[in-house]
């Protein structure tokens, strides 16, 4: 298996068990499909002129662990600021839709206050986590290097972790500064957890990303709280740092619903045995991929989207395919 999130095919980027997320194995995490829209917005004209600095990621329904396409196009283009927008599509059906606002920086010289520093512990004297083995196997959570700041892994309440990405996103290529913080940004509801794993679920709708400025190096720390009200709605929110101060603020609204769902966590050095072709002997006899039996009402059902042809744009968005490059060069 690629050592990235995605491999390009065409005008597809094909998903890798990496990208399995907590709630299914047949469904993805929605942070390296995020980052694969910012991928995107970061090559339409002018391209590293622009800066993102607020990215928006709507996600209409489960993201599958199959095909996607991405389209994008530029509304809005002026001296100084840019409106993006793109939509992921699978199967025919959309996916996800992204927004974004880039904006030209100007020459370092403003009499700002000095940067903000994280006021965490950096990640190179932190230890790695024990690694959150949703399906016994590739995922998400072994594709990144969690490092708990402040708080506890697991624990009920706020909490800092730095990530890294052991993975690239798009195999072939280096990550890009605004691909490690959405692949990072969108696990905020889980590293601040209100309420317990095992009774419920909490998958947010959506994602929005306020940055200063791009993270300097591969860590990213997400320093974060969820607040959830009786009634079972919430919000994520984080204060996002790299080593050298304070970058951006991630929000979330995150639905709280009743449900059991397994949890197992692995040692911190087990994510070895979860890479290449050593992940199946992580399965037990008689499981389907991600360690689920066939037809447990959890796996969803493909069919037959991973062998669908070309993917049409989505009837509301007809031009975006003709107004920018959504292959993978």
């Amino acid at each position: 298996m690629a050592e990235a999130f995605f491999v390009p095919d065409g005008d597809r980027f094909v998903p890798t068990e990496w990208t399995r997320g907590p709630w299914d194995p047949n469904a993805q995490h929605a942070g390296p499909a995020a980052a694969l829209a910012g991928r995107v917005f970061e090559r339409l004209d002018p391209g590293p002129q622009l800066q993102v600095a607020r990215f928006t990621f709507e996600v209409l329904r489960p993201i599958p662990v199959e095909p996607l396409a991405v389209e994008a196009a530029a509304v809005r283009s002026g001296r100084r600021v840019q409106f993006c927008l793109a939509s992921l599509v699978s199967g025919g059906e959309e996916i996800a839709r992204a927004s974004a606002w880039r904006i030209r920086p100007g020459p370092e010289n403003l009499p700002v206050p000095p940067a903000e520093p994280a006021p965490h512990p950096g990640p190179e004297g932190l230890a790695s986590s024990p690694i959150f083995d949703p399906w016994g196997g590739p995922s998400y959570f072994s594709a990144m290097d969690w490092r708990v700041a402040a708080g506890a892994w697991g624990a009920l309440g706020p909490a800092a972790v730095w990530m890294g990405m052991r993975v690239a996103l798009v195999e072939g290529e280096e990550p890009s500064a605004l691909s490690r913080v959405l692949t990072a940004a969108d696990s905020a509801n889980g590293i601040s957890n209100v309420l317990p794993w095992d009774r419920f679920v909490f998958i947010n709708t959506e994602l929005t990303v306020h940055l200063s400025r791009l993270p300097r190096g591969e860590w990213v720390c997400i320093d974060a709280t969820s607040r959830v009200e009786p009634n079972g709605v919430g919000v994520a929110e984080s204060v996002l740092w790299d080593g050298e101060g304070r970058i951006g603020i991630p929000l979330a609204g995150v639905p709280h619903v009743p449900v059991a769902v397994p949890r197992v966590l692995l040692p911190a050095d087990d994510h070895t045995r979860l890479r290449g072709g050593e992940e199946q002997s992580a399965r037990s006899p008689g499981m389907g991929a991600g360690g689920v039996p066939p037809g447990d009402p959890r796996r969803l059902r493909s069919s037959g989207r991973g062998s669908a042809g070309p993917r049409r744009p989505p009837a509301h968005l007809p031009e975006l395919a003709l107004s920018a490059p959504v292959g993978p060069g």
